[in-house]
């Protein structure tokens, strides 16, 4: 074998050896993200939201697919506070939230999401008294004034989001001041598209919500074009067969 062959086999083996290298890692990373990371998330989730909201959260499973840039969240919950009276009862809950990335975030040089669902979110609140609410101290918490932002530095972040729904949602309202009982049940919305990336300024967003309030069919349609140098929007409001008279007791109803 001459010497010229010689080197060509050290070069073919060295490659070989470099790509199974870079075989093993990627195995490794996606074995990782498929099998420990998200036992690892699940659990660390349940723990700093527990701490941050100061109440029980749970976890049903994390399911992460880097194959195709899948997440899905199950099961999430979160229960009211260990020493109140509702305990067992769930504040917060959802049965799937999915999020869906695009390979499109690399080639763009943005953030580009697929799709986003959120499955039967539902939302359990109690008046207690006339200023106090179930959630009153996350409120409080959270309602902190924010740092004053430096604007003259401030750029706007590309990004691009298609399909997001919310699908199934609940709020029930349990008023035990007024002693009175409200829902809002059905909850549906979605928006196509939401992007400021290249051309897509001036692009209308459509955005559609329908729900039934104590029963009365709720639809809201409407067009907005948020990042464009001249903001337009309209809305188109319906309400069918509600009883208004059921929340003159919070807002002012206008008289005729």
């Amino acid at each position: 074998m001459t010497p010229t062959s010689q080197q060509r086999v050290i070069r073919y083996k060295r490659l070989g050896i470099t790509l199974g290298v870079i075989a093993v890692l990627i195995a490794a990373f996606a074995a990782l993200g498929t099998y420990w990371l998200p036992g690892y998330a699940k659990s660390q989730l349940e723990i700093r939201l527990s701490e941050i909201l100061q109440r029980p959260v749970t976890v049903a499973s994390i399911e992460l697919k880097p194959r195709t840039l899948e997440l899905n969240i199950q099961g999430f919950r979160i229960d009211e506070k260990a020493d109140n009276a509702e305990a067992n009862t769930a504040l917060f809950s959802f049965n799937t939230l999915h999020i869906g990335l695009s390979l499109e975030s690399i080639k763009q040089r943005a953030a580009v999401v697929s799709s986003i669902t959120l499955t039967e979110p539902q939302l359990h609140l109690v008046r207690k008294s006339k200023d106090q609410l179930n959630i009153s101290d996350l409120l409080e918490r959270f309602n902190q004034p924010a740092e004053p932002e430096d604007t003259a530095n401030k750029t706007d972040i590309p990004f691009s989001i298609s399909n997001i729904a919310i699908q199934g949602g609940r709020v029930e309202f349990i008023d035990q001041h007024e002693n009175a009982e409200h829902s809002i049940s059905e909850i549906n919305f979605d928006i196509p598209i939401v992007a400021n990336t290249g051309g897509t300024q001036n692009d209308w967003i459509a955005p559609h919500f329908s729900a039934k309030i104590n029963g009365a069919l709720l639809s809201l349609d409407g067009k907005l074009r948020p990042f464009a140098a001249t903001q337009e929007a309209t809305l188109t409001f319906k309400l069918d067969n509600a009883d208004l008279t059921r929340f003159d007791r919070y807002v002012t109803l206008p008289e005729g």
